[in-house]
Parts: C-alpha cells; structure tokens; sequence
C-alpha cells in the first residue's frame, strides 16, 4: 500500500494517463504488485538476471498467462530518476 501511494504520488498517475492516451496500447499496459514480479522472476533470483546498471538490475519475468517479460529493480528510489523512468516506460509501452 506504502508503495502504491509512492507510485501515485511520484508519477503512476502520470504514467497511466499517458500509457492510456496513446494507440490503443494501454491493454498491454499495466502496473503490477510486488508480489506478481517475484512471482514472475521467482523472487527476483539470480538466474533470471538479464542485466545489471548502476542504479537497477533487469529481470526476465514470466507471466501467470506464459509472456515472457523484462522486470526492471531499482536498487534504490531515487526521486531525481523517476521522470526519466517515465518516460522510458512510456517509450517502451509505444513499442509493436
């Protein structure tokens, strides 16, 4: 719940409108608990690691319908990197 509120406060609801004012992506689109991306990446283990930066790691995520995905983990919330988060979600969810 402290983690939603977080989200809504920091740009969810920023992210949400502009995922849903684009083509017809928004469907594909959605911003998920904590418990369903440990879920996907088997509690975030190591083996699904896909890759590392200096500020998160990437995941590769399966689905409960079988999708195969790419989980982004931030190490740290760092409040001057969520709009360039933003935008790379808003990017990416752009994207056939």
């Amino acid at each position: 719940m402290l983690k939603q509120k977080f989200c809504k406060r920091n740009g969810g609801l920023h992210l949400e409108q502009q995922i849903s004012s684009g083509d017809g992506n928004a469907e594909k689109s959605r911003i998920f608990v904590t418990q369903e991306l440990e879920r996907a990446t088997d509690n975030f283990n190591e083996s699904r690691v896909l890759g590392r930066g200096g500020f998160d790691t990437v995941y590769k995520g399966m689905l409960s319908d079988g999708r195969i995905v790419a989980i982004k983990k931030f190490k740290t919330v760092d409040e001057s990197r969520i709009g360039q988060f933003i935008n790379e979600l808003i990017l990416l969810s752009n994207q056939p």
